[in-house]
């Protein structure tokens, strides 16, 4: 400490004083009464860039804090200038608080001030002191800290405004525009806002080698993200960075590189930054992308100094967003691609359905003038051969009944068909009409097989029905004979004429079932599971008896009728042993 005032009284006392303020590290200034600087041990003079000449004795202290344009300092300054103040006013209690100063030696710098009065060992006022604790550093580190945290918030916020699923309709995802580019894009605008840097690169990785696309760049020129995507675009990342960087970044660490010491694998653009943060983007332990964060050497001395702590934080946290963000714009982007696609599936059938319902009616139309003519024209023929007594001209007549009793025979298949389209487009529709009411099961079974025989007098159907009472069920007559009919008319076709087919109706706790077993080729369980969907034809298996094939639509029908009666569809079969197709009904409440 240097002392050019007048000698205390006490050499001794003085003497201790002078050690202790010259061990101190923080600046000290004492003054008197009257605010004249009398002490300013060495730690003071090299924060203020002063010499003890200048202020000692020379100076108040508030002369000389003004000359340091303190600036609305948070602590109480004693009013050694304001002489109506009493000194027990002018000197409150110790006061302490942060203020910014401008020193000669380090410009502005954030110090700690305490001020406090000194007491004599009589306890009388005799000045004060004033203690600087330089907080540049710590000031610096808080307001990094804040501007990290402010910029974190940031991008949250922007985040948030990410175009989602909502802001892409199917046209433009049918049109290429990828959501993920988007996302990309705006994430690295965010991040060169928020982050001090040259320019910023957002890359995805895809694939075992971890191939880059660029998602999206920052403070980079149209002409070069071009570039730069037309260098990078699937190529593997190996290309450019080490295995052991590689590595670092799969165990979610941040990796600096000085292009200068550590150049890329092959060369890179670098758009003349020197330095670069990687930061990876890591989900469910995957690396799935990265971005690159660029500085230039001209504004850091070395790779370390480029990017501060809480840059390198800021990083890792962004990192951690992003990659969320790329995850749930990707799972945006595929659900938009799968609405798309059933849209216009959905779309492709209500076209379809309208066709089928429009083309059905239109087709019935004269098939049924066709049909009726044609039996009109066998029964005319019918009733002349009955008539006719000559052997050669009954043979004529057969020969002329043959192509008319085909040609019936296949309007009758043609009709069953339309029917079938005109169902299977009602029931697209919602617009198939169920009729329930109390009706006997048994009838119904015994119908659909007489209905059968007549149709394939030369096949055996034979027929089970149940010991105990007949079993009722609400039901739409005409539609379950409908189910039967199909049932049995593909275990006829499907099964060699010497076969028979089986049909038994049995009576259970609350349903009746209804099964009819064939003898025909069998079903996989691949199949069993695809025969009751729409236009599904098994594959391989051929008509055995009778002619011409199905639309695929009659076992679709079929489910549909009888869930519309809340029973059940199934089939029991094993390939090479037969099916046996069934139904249940509940039975009615009396």
């Amino acid at each position: 400490m240097t002392r050019t005032y007048e000698q205390s009284e006490n050499m001794e006392l003085d003497t201790l004083f002078a050690a202790a303020f010259a061990s101190l590290n923080e600046g000290v200034l004492v003054h008197t009464l009257q605010g004249l600087i009398v002490h300013a041990n060495a730690a003071a003079l090299q924060l203020f860039g002063v010499q003890a000449e200048e202020v000692l004795g020379k100076k108040t202290y508030r002369q000389f804090v003004n000359a340091l344009s303190i600036h609305n300092p948070e602590c109480q300054l004693p009013a050694t200038d304001q002489h109506e103040l009493s000194e027990e006013e002018q000197f409150q209690a110790a006061q302490q608080g942060d203020t910014a100063i401008h020193t000669l030696a380090k410009g502005e710098i954030h110090v700690h001030i305490t001020s406090a009065p000194l007491y004599n060992q009589q306890g009388n006022l005799i000045g004060g002191y004033m203690l600087f604790h330089d907080i540049s550093t710590k000031y610096q580190k808080e307001c990094r800290t804040l501007q990290a945290f402010t910029s974190l918030l940031t991008l949250v916020e922007r985040l948030a405004a990410i175009p989602g699923q909502e802001d892409h309709t199917c046209e433009e995802v049918a049109e290429g525009i990828s959501p993920v580019l988007v996302a990309g894009q705006a994430l690295a605008d965010v991040i060169a806002q928020v982050m001090n840097c040259r320019y910023v690169d957002v890359f995805a990785l895809s694939g075992p080698d971890e191939r880059q696309h660029l998602l999206g760049t920052g403070n980079l020129t149209p002409e070069q993200t071009q570039r730069l995507r037309s260098e990078t675009e699937q190529a593997p990342l190996a290309d450019y960075i080490s295995t052991e960087n590689i590595a670092r970044l799969h165990a979610n660490e941040v990796v600096l590189l000085d292009l200068q010491k550590q150049p890329y694998v092959k060369p890179h653009l670098s758009f003349s930054a020197r330095y670069r943060l990687l930061a990876p983007m890591v989900l469910h332990e995957q690396l799935i992308g990265l971005f690159i964060i660029a500085k230039m050497e001209e504004e850091f001395p070395c790779v370390e100094c480029a990017y501060t702590d809480e840059e390198i934080a800021l990083a890792k946290a962004v990192a951690k967003l992003t990659a969320l963000v790329i995850a749930q714009v990707r799972l945006l982007e595929s659900w938009a691609t799968e609405n798309a696609k059933k849209q216009a599936l959905q779309e492709l059938n209500k076209h379809y359905d309208e066709f089928i319902s429009i083309a059905s009616h239109e087709l019935r139309t004269p098939l049924t003038t066709i049909k009726g003519n044609v039996e009109l024209a066998l029964r005319r023929l019918k009733k002349f051969m009955q008539q006719e007594d000559s052997r050669e001209l009954q043979t004529s007549l057969e020969r002329i009944q043959i192509p008319l009793d085909y040609a019936l025979q296949r309007s009758q298949v043609q009709e069953r068909m339309i029917s079938e389209l005109l169902d299977a487009s009602r029931i697209q529709a919602r617009k198939l009409i169920i009729v329930k009411k109390p009706c006997n099961l048994v009838e119904i079974v015994c119908n659909a097989v007489a209905d059968s025989r007549q149709a394939a007098p030369d096949r055996s159907i034979q027929l089970t029905f149940p010991d105990e009472d007949t079993p009722l069920v609400e039901a739409d007559a005409d539609r379950i004979g409908q189910v039967l009919l199909n049932y049995l008319t593909n275990a006829l076709k499907y099964s060699e004429a010497h076969q028979p087919v089986f049909v038994t109706l049995a009576k259970e706790e609350t349903c009746a079932r209804v099964s009819v077993r064939d003898h025909g080729p069998g079903l996989t369980p691949e199949a069993q599971a695809q025969v009751w969907k729409r236009f599904y034809r098994v594959p391989g298996v051929e008509v055995q008896y009778g002619s011409g094939t199905g639309l695929g639509l009659g076992l679709f029908i079929c489910r549909e009728i009888i869930e519309s009666h809340e029973g059940e569809v199934g089939v029991d079969s094993q390939p090479g042993e037969g099916s046996t197709f069934w139904f249940t009904l509940p039975l009615a409440t009396l």
